[in-house]
């Protein structure tokens, strides 16, 4: 049996289906468009979950891996695979979630599904040319990096916001020479292996007689992983490691440059507690938003400060 447990939600248009292999899967026929689906997969669990000592080489992971080729093939050689199809997923290792989403066009779910299925099964294992291409594009990041003005203005708003945590610095060059691939390539691989920690949603232009078989098939033909770890929750994650400063700071930072620019950024801490924290953060958010609004237009049209969008960019972290 593939479907282990069937639940229907009439209230959203949704349906919701537990797979053997222990994978959550929801989907939604929707007309917004007539020529889209698409498709998101999450698990908890990031690198918030790492030690210091080995972030730096995982953070690597997700690039030296592209590089590789997580579905199987290098990039190249997949873009060729896929000309004259509609489908390509993405991937993403956040500080608490993991996820990778997708977009195709109805006729091309199969392929969307058949790459989420490489993903899961798919070893990435590290060689020396693509590791080396690597590096190399990451030293040619750090130092465009390093004469960008606006980049010293932002790593010392992290620096302020978030003191001297290791997972909000920036790299340097010398952090690089501490990547160990074979280890970065490791943990890219658990983030996507274990399918019964992984949730995901199917929204489009489907039609369930079709796409249901082609879900069954790739998403729950992803073997389950033995003996492995309770999947985290929400409740299990830990928290990362900062601290808001306790006073109110007001700092200027200085950068010489061929043309003034000003940047202004207002940082207001915020506590998310863990039973709402999804909710909360689109609130805080939208009401970043509002802020960020509302001042712009009291300086445009009251002080007269900023004449034309763009001359000026206020920020609210």
């Amino acid at each position: 049996r593939i479907i282990v447990d069937k639940v229907e939600h009439p209230g959203i248009g949704a349906t919701e289906m537990i797979l053997s292999n222990g994978m959550r899967v929801c989907y939604k026929c929707t007309d917004f468009l007539d020529d889209q689906v698409v498709f998101t997969g999450f698990a908890y669990g990031g690198l918030s979950e790492l030690s210091e000592d080995e972030y730096t080489s995982c953070t690597m992971g997700s690039t030296i891996a592209g590089e590789i080729g997580i579905f199987g093939y290098r990039p190249s050689v997949l873009m060729d695979m896929l000309a004259g199809k509609r489908a390509e997923v993405g991937t993403k290792v956040g500080a608490y979630i993991r996820s990778f989403s997708g977009d195709c066009s109805p006729s091309d779910l199969e392929t969307g599904l058949q790459l989420v299925y490489q993903l899961f099964t798919t070893k990435v294992e590290p060689r020396e040319e693509e590791v080396k291409i690597v590096m190399q594009m990451a030293e040619e990041a750090i130092y465009a990096q390093e004469r960008d003005p606006y980049t010293a203005f932002a790593n010392r708003s992290r620096e302020i916001n978030y003191g001297n945590s290791y997972f909000f610095k920036p790299i340097r060059i010398s952090d690089l020479k501490k990547v160990n691939p074979i280890r970065a390539c490791e943990y890219f691989n658990s983030c996507f292996k274990d399918p019964s920690a992984f949730t995901v949603v199917v929204v489009g232009n489907i039609d369930p007689a079709i796409s249901i078989p082609l879900i069954l098939e790739y998403l729950g033909g992803i073997p389950k992983v033995q003996d492995t770890v309770q999947p985290l929750s929400r409740e299990d994650l830990k928290g990362l490691p900062f601290k808001f400063p306790e006073t109110i700071i007001r700092e200027v930072v200085r950068s010489p440059m061929v043309e003034a620019q000003c940047f202004v950024q207002l940082g207001f801490p915020v506590v998310l507690k863990s039973t709402m924290m999804t909710e909360d953060i689109h609130y805080v958010g939208f009401l970043s938003k509002l802020l960020e609004t509302k001042i712009m237009q009291v300086l445009r049209f009251k002080y007269g400060q900023v004449k034309y969008p763009g001359q000026a960019k206020a920020h609210l972290d």
